[in-house]
């Protein structure tokens, strides 16, 4: 019975041998395309910003048909990640241009800069160019600075999903310069905001500025909160004028704010011409010609006046069932000269390759096909620099798998998340490495699998054997 056990055994292992397949490396001539990359050899983790190119020549939605190697030809650990969809933006502080206004020493609206006889001339865009007059008669030999106007119209946004492009920006606070005060020196001002130049509202009823000084200590109060201010212009009264105290500069400081990532943009190639569902629905159909992480959507129509119903869908491979993506209005239309333009759309992230736009309105004329551009954020590629230069990454290749990576790991470990060591990588020019053939599914007759499987079968029988005769035997000695 031991021996029938051994045999067992031995049988077993045999046969694990037989079947087992050693995993063979992958080298960089295993993926079709290849990217060279520039680092500069003083860091141990690099990043690169995926191009465009790797998501046209993957076989694989997920990314996994990607390596990065060495001068070696070895594969280095590397990860994919995306960049959070939105980003923090600190503004640096805006120096504000100041326009006095003048009344005599004797006039009482000096304190609220509530000066007549005062003309500001503004160019087509309400923009401040000059303010003249303010003091009176005999006043204007002894005049002296009562306010200041501010245009905040130079507070110019950019393209971001709370603000439109060269809407004001608005400030957080004021922090005032002056210039001529004693030691010991305070006044109250007062801010009214306009829109127009001519209506004036109220803003700050009163606040202190303030400086004091004794030997080397300095107490002062320069900065003023204004969140929440609307209006293109501003009036700071200036009472400490009459004594000889000048504003000389006047910040607009800008607390942190949230703007939506970069996208790039890509148009998917598409029907000039509509199809028709066996329903009768009439649709157009795209390529974006690769796995793309799409998450905006920009439809548009190259014709004037043109208003319609739409509903957009995708899918990862022309066999999947379509996934709707968004449903709404595409629109194209001049209203007072201005032309008018649906927005972008906003959908849930996917890597789908194919899509397809509905025309819902049956009665609405179309002159031509809809224009479908896809918005998406790049991954960030990183690498471990592990071996010698100069490093390559490889990608496009059907059989191949994603692989683990201890990256996340790594940068979990160190402070706020290994950014600091990570630098940036230089991506070179799209090479060849082994070819289109590495995007095709093999149809060569599979010889050494045959053959492993033979031996395996061939192992199985001549063990039952041995193992048939073993107990033929072992029940003669019983016998005798």
């Amino acid at each position: 019975m031991k021996r029938l056990f051994m045999l067992i055994a031995l049988g077993i292992g045999v046969t694990a041998a037989a079947a087992a397949e050693p995993p063979r490396q992958l080298k960089p001539n295993d993926f079709a395309w290849g990217i060279p990359l520039e680092v500069d050899g003083d860091g141990a983790i690099y990043s690169l910003e995926l191009p465009e190119q790797v998501y046209r020549h993957v076989t694989r939605m997920d990314l996994g048909d990607l390596r990065v190697f060495n001068s070696n030809n070895e594969a280095v650990p590397h990860m994919l990640r995306l960049r959070e969809e939105r980003q923090t933006i600190t503004r640096a502080p805006i120096p504000l241009k100041l326009f006095p206004l003048y009344s005599g020493k004797t006039d009482t609206q000096a304190a609220t800069g509530e000066i007549p006889n005062v003309h500001i001339t503004t160019d087509a865009r309400g923009t401040i160019i000059d303010i003249s007059g303010g003091a009176r008669g005999d006043a204007a030999q002894a005049r002296v600075v009562s306010a200041y106007v501010v245009d905040l119209g130079m507070l110019q946004a950019e393209d971001t999903d709370t603000q439109k492009a060269g809407s004001i920006v608005r400030p957080d606070w004021l922090e005032f310069g002056w210039q001529g005060a004693p030691d010991s020196f305070a006044t109250t001002i007062q801010i009214s905001v306009s829109d127009d130049l001519n209506s004036w509202r109220s803003f700050v009823p009163a606040t202190t500025l303030s400086q004091f000084r004794f030997q080397d200590d300095v107490l002062e109060r320069r900065r003023i909160e204004v969140s929440g201010l609307h209006g293109r212009y501003l009036r700071i009264s200036w009472p400490a004028g009459r004594e000889g105290v000048l504003l000389d500069t006047l910040m607009a400081g800008f607390g942190e704010t949230l703007r939506e990532a970069d996208r790039h943009w890509s148009t998917a190639s598409g029907d000039q011409t509509p199809h028709r569902s066996e329903a009768g629905q009439r649709y157009f159909e795209y390529d974006s010609g690769g796995f793309l992480p799409v998450d905006r959507l920009r439809l548009s129509v190259d014709a004037p006046n043109v208003l319609t119903r739409v509903a957009v869908y995708s899918r990862p491979d022309p066999e999947a069932p379509w996934r709707q993506m968004h449903s709404g209005l595409v629109y194209r239309l001049t209203v007072q000269g201005q032309m008018v333009a649906n927005p972008i759309i906003r959908i849930s992230p996917t890597r789908h390759r194919y899509w397809k736009i509905e025309l819902l309105d049956e009665g609405t004329a179309l002159p031509g096909p809809v224009k479908l551009e896809l918005g998406w954020r790049p991954h960030q590629l990183l690498f471990v620099a592990s071996g010698q230069a100069p490093f390559r990454v490889a990608y496009g290749a059907v059989g191949v798998v994603p692989t683990s990576s201890s990256i996340p790991a790594l940068l979990a470990g160190l402070e706020e998340n290994g950014e600091g060591f990570v630098k940036t990588a230089q991506a070179g020019s799209e090479i060849q490495l082994g070819g289109t053939a590495r995007l095709e599914t093999p149809s060569e007759f599979p010889w050494r699998k045959l053959l492993l499987w033979l031996v395996l079968t061939g192992g199985v029988v001549v063990i039952g054997f041995m193992v048939m005769r073993l107990v033929g035997e072992m029940k003669g000695s019983d016998e005798t």
